[in-house]
């Protein structure tokens, strides 16, 4: 084929850059788009672009290495900017909460605390199922770490668990424990027990009822619960049904009408022994075991510089003077008047002295709050969480004469005191009866409660909360519209009876909640 010369206006641009057929510029393409001919280009054009196209895949070959195989950065709850909402992060902390299966049952969610902040964690249904496939499900005290998506908004921020390959956790340590000094203290721990197989019952037909197993270890006789799909896990069930069986189990201890339940979270928490264990030796208290080796160490001491004293023909040395060593002091902490405790002492350590007259009632994952009132008439409230609850020597009781050292909170500027060590609630006894004036009415009886009515409040216009003083207690007794039926006429002053009403606190105060089954009478 002869060469077509360039046309007008093109003779100046090299070979290359014109259509050897049809003459037209074509660049820098090998194929005319005019005229469908091969146009011909030196060899470092061709190599230079397959060149480009080569080292252009290897660069998203390695980009793509680098984002699959990348460390994950480490992140604290506290200090997550809003930037970084739907960043993956990884989360290295403590379950706060244990894990909830959502009423869908599509999925759980828990809470993860890592001592900067605390944020809510969801879990797919199918992440779920293998959770509980490899009793990997966080109960709350587990140490954990974990992938995630962050997901930021105004009110709320959550996170999302990205995968289970990076997932880690460790179970939080779970007390060895006699089955015969198991009792309602330990409701809401984990503990683990050894036992022999008495008798293993089947949920009746048709029913929604948990299996039964009955454990003995000598010391006492308990039951353990679990569902058809904790059953399903058992290694060899049917070792459980031959009585005489060792087994050991680590199980979450629940209460239920004042009696003590043992739940098994997973069948994998079952372990058949080949063999009898050792049973456990009576059950101590972190705070007694302190006490032990501390007992102990003194005790060595002493030993040791009475021999010494002895090979050198010297006196007996001086007692060892008794030291506080949570407080850093050689003495106790002096006694404080209850109104000396302000909400501008946040943070300060203090102690007092007075009366229980209001124990609350345990409510979920809040403190337990206790009135107490000195003799000068302050009175505060003192409040504790679940692992104090369970080492205390015994729950407080409405007219414990306390002595009580803590830590000073405060909210909305009203103090209260937060125990933070069971051993520093020490119950002296009980605190003497009020005495009684001389015109005073007859006592009440034992059912209800019976108080003067103090100045009302409105409530929104949807009720009024009277003062009610009962004795030394002070609590709002609060009234919603038309919930009382056969309410008398009340004013302030009266003298009032109160009966099928529920104790409880809003705002750091004591109530008395009424409803339709509550009775109030006014007294003469």
């Amino acid at each position: 084929m002869s060469k077509k010369e360039a046309l007008p206006g093109h003779e100046t641009q090299s070979d290359e850059m014109n259509c050897p057929s049809c003459g037209r510029f074509v660049g820098a393409v090998t194929k005319c788009p005019y005229c469908g001919a091969k146009v011909s280009k030196r060899m470092s054009l061709t190599a230079t672009r397959w060149a480009a196209v080569l080292l252009a895949t290897v660069g998203l070959f390695l980009l793509y290495l680098m984002a699959k195989n990348r460390e994950i950065p480490v992140v604290q709850l506290g200090k997550i900017e809003p930037t970084w909402n739907f960043g993956l992060v990884r989360v290295e902390g403590t379950v706060a909460t244990d894990a909830r299966p959502f009423k869908s049952g599509r999925g759980m969610s828990f809470n993860v605390d890592d001592g900067t902040g605390r944020m809510v964690v969801f879990i797919t249904e199918r992440q779920m199922e293998t959770l509980k496939e490899q009793n990997l499900v966080p109960k709350a005290g587990d140490k954990i770490a974990f992938d995630a998506q962050l997901n930021i908004s105004d009110d709320k921020s959550n996170l999302k668990l990205s995968g289970m390959k990076t997932f880690v956790l460790e179970r939080a340590p779970a007390d060895a424990v006699r089955i015969g000094d198991l009792d309602v203290k330990f409701s809401g721990r984990t503990v683990t027990i050894v036992g022999q197989t008495v008798a293993l019952k089947p949920p009746a037909e048709n029913t929604n009822q948990p299996w039964k197993l009955t454990l003995s270890d000598g010391t006492g006789e308990t039951e353990v619960s679990f569902w058809p799909a904790e059953y399903a896990q058992l290694a060899n069930p049917a070792e459980l049904e031959r009585s005489g069986t060792w087994v050991r189990a680590r199980v979450d201890v629940g209460k239920y009408q004042n009696q003590v339940q043992l739940k098994l979270g997973s069948g994998k928490d079952l372990e058949i022994l080949p063999e009898a264990p050792e049973i456990p030796g009576p059950y101590l208290s972190p705070a007694e075991k302190a006490a032990e080796k501390v007992a102990a160490k003194v005790a060595e001491k002493k030993v040791k510089v009475e021999q010494a004293s002895e090979a050198a023909g010297e006196p007996p040395a001086p007692p060892v003077v008794k030291r506080d060593f949570s407080r850093g002091r050689l003495v106790s902490a002096e006694v404080e008047p209850i109104a000396s405790v302000t909400a501008d002492r946040k943070g300060q350590k203090v102690k007092i002295a007075g009366a229980v007259v209001f124990v609350g009632e345990k409510k979920g994952n809040q403190p337990v709050s206790v009135i107490v009132k000195d003799e000068a008439g302050g009175s505060i409230y003192v409040k504790y969480f679940d692992d104090v609850a369970a080492e205390l020597a015994a729950a407080p009781a409405k007219g414990d004469s306390v002595t009580v050292e803590g830590v000073v909170d405060a909210w909305n500027g009203k103090a209260s005191i937060l125990l933070q060590d069971a051993a520093k609630w020490v119950k002296v006894g009980k605190a003497p009866a009020p005495a009684r004036k001389a015109a005073a009415k007859k006592a009440p009886a034992a059912a209800g409660r019976t108080g003067v009515l103090g100045a009302p409040r409105d409530l929104a216009g949807k009720g009024v909360a009277y003062a009610f003083k009962e004795g030394d207690a002070e609590l709002d007794l609060v009234i919603w519209n038309d919930s009382v039926p056969g309410l008398p006429e009340l004013a302030e002053g009266m003298t009032v009876r109160v009966e099928g009403a529920r104790e409880g606190e809003y705002e750091g105060k004591a109530q008395l909640k009424t409803g339709k089954f509550t009775r109030i009478t006014v007294v003469e």
